[in-house]
């Protein structure tokens, strides 16, 4: 694969996860089920955000090269929230349709709308 397709696979990987934070989470959990592997949690959502911007897949593609910096602001504060939610102490949150985390999940929400709604570079 061409460096410059890795790039570009990278970048639409990022807006792609990014729309799924954006939608409802019955639309979440509908994308999540399309996968063919239906699933009860979210945390697959972090797993892939932190990877996108941490590992930097794709030959070591740094992802600020392609996204404004208001926008790595709005990726790094959604990686921060599930990384915080990640140590265990907060289990429900990544469950669907459960209420306790409803707020969390809408911040995000907002923030993933924020982010499309923003020219790539």
């Amino acid at each position: 694969m061409e460096d410059d397709e890795i790039r570009q696979n990278l970048v639409n990987n990022i807006i792609r996860l990014i729309s799924v934070l954006a939608s409802s989470e019955i639309e979440q959990k509908a994308y999540s089920n399309s996968l063919g592997f239906p699933i009860d949690i979210k945390d697959d959502f972090a797993e892939d955000l932190h990877m996108y911007l941490n590992e930097q897949i794709g030959g070591g593609i740094d992802v600020s090269a392609y996204f404004n910096a208001k926008q790595m602001e709005i990726l790094r504060q959604i990686d921060s929230v599930f990384d915080e939610k990640s140590d265990g102490s907060a289990s429900t949150f990544w469950v669907f349709f459960d209420k306790a985390y409803e707020y969390e999940w809408e911040w995000i929400r907002l923030l993933a709308k924020e982010f499309l709604a923003m020219p790539t570079m």
